[in-house]
């Protein structure tokens, strides 16, 4: 609030929060209308605004401060999701008509994998369907927040990164089918158990290429598998329906990523089991088998992802993992709460060796997209 005080002198009278997500299992699952399990954090997108006397939209980020306090411009890149957002609701017969001053504030980590992109675009569009007098069901904001996402972001963005921001409940993890949006919740127990996130300060390089690419090879293999075996999603296939299929498939990259996404399906579907019946420490093996195929089926690791996991492994926690699309970004680590260690020394031996800084913190949970 003081920011935005700072900025526009004087008091908000609105402030929506959407939340950053956890993937906990499901990485480059969604695409191919797999399984995610997912959890809404105490991280996100608060949005502070002032009811302005015309209809001018004028914006200031904590994140953005080069770009200081501007009315809404099509030349500022930053502003292109706001643009986008309004523009969608206009085609949609909601067309926002009063003015705002506003002030975007993030806790998240920009692009390491923690759905930033979805959680502004679900606050700013909320917001602006309540402030301008609309009702809208979830389902067609999630309609809508997919489709803008997917405009700025120019690659393929799952439903399963705005279902986490709009339908999150505070402590519960999230399963999606993101074939059908299916979602079932599971409690976590934020009582006995920790989540900690490592932000390596490693930017993932060339990210849309690599996304892109990925996303390219498992639609060429899902084909090659649906010419011997009809399927609507390679979450049908199992372990040995795939073992007769592989062979099928000559380029061994394409091989790999098949691989790990029939795998991951099936790692994410146990890890949901895993929390139904309270069984963490099979939730943490979980992680480490989905970290183990990342880096080897996918390419996703760096030397700074691997100090930290294996630094993690060294002080016994139950699973731990990259977050996000690999190649940089952040990692989960998941401990029985009274046996958190004390992470001083990873954090000096990690910035001696790699010269940059490993922030660490313990994470909450939040509530989907909803007024302060």
């Amino acid at each position: 609030m003081d920011n935005h005080v700072k900025q526009y002198h004087t008091n908000p009278d609105h402030v929506f929060f959407a939340p950053a997500r956890l993937n906990l299992l499901g990485t480059h699952t969604s695409s191919s209308g797999g399984y995610t399990l997912s959890l809404p954090l105490d991280l996100g997108i608060t949005l502070y605004l002032s009811e302005r006397k015309d209809d001018k939209i004028r914006l200031w980020s904590d994140q953005f401060i080069e770009d200081g306090v501007n009315f809404l411009d099509e030349t500022i890149a930053f502003h292109e999701r706001f643009i986008a957002v309004i523009d969608k609701l206009a085609h949609e017969s909601y067309p926002v008509h009063k003015g705002f001053d506003i002030t975007i504030e993030s806790s998240i980590p920009m692009n390491h994998g923690f759905s930033s992109s979805a959680a502004l675009i679900v606050c700013f569009m909320g917001a602006m369907i309540e402030l301008n007098g609309y009702e809208m069901p979830k389902e067609r904001l999630l309609r809508f927040a997919n489709y803008v996402d997917q405009k700025c972001s120019h690659i393929p963005v799952s439903f399963s990164h705005q279902i986490t921001a709009i339908y999150g409940e505070k402590n519960y993890a999230n399963l999606i089918f993101c074939q059908d949006l299916d979602i079932n919740k599971a409690l976590f127990d934020f009582e006995q158990y920790s989540l900690i996130i490592f932000n390596t300060n490693l930017c993932p390089s060339h990210l849309a290429f690599t996304i892109k690419e990925r996303y390219l090879q498992i639609h060429e293999g899902t084909k090659i598998i649906t010419r011997h075996r009809p399927i609507s999603s390679l979450c049908e296939v199992d372990y040995p329906s795939f073992s007769q299929l592989r062979h099928q498939i000559q380029d061994k990259d394409v091989l790999r990523r098949i691989e790990h996404v029939i795998f991951e399906n099936s790692r994410v579907v146990q890890g949901y089991d895993a929390l139904l019946i309270h069984e963490y420490h099979i939730l943490g093996d979980l992680m480490n088998q989905s970290q183990n195929a990342l880096k080897a089926l996918f390419d996703m690791s760096t030397p700074e992802i691997d100090f930290v996991v294996e630094a993690n492994r060294q002080f016994n926690a139950y699973g731990v993992r990259m977050i996000g699309p690999g190649k940089g970004g952040a990692v989960v680590a998941l401990y029985p709460k009274d046996l958190v260690p004390d992470f001083t020394d990873i954090k000096a031996s990690y910035e001696k060796r790699f010269k940059r800084t490993l922030d660490i913190q313990t994470v909450a949970s939040s509530d989907g997209f909803h007024r302060v």
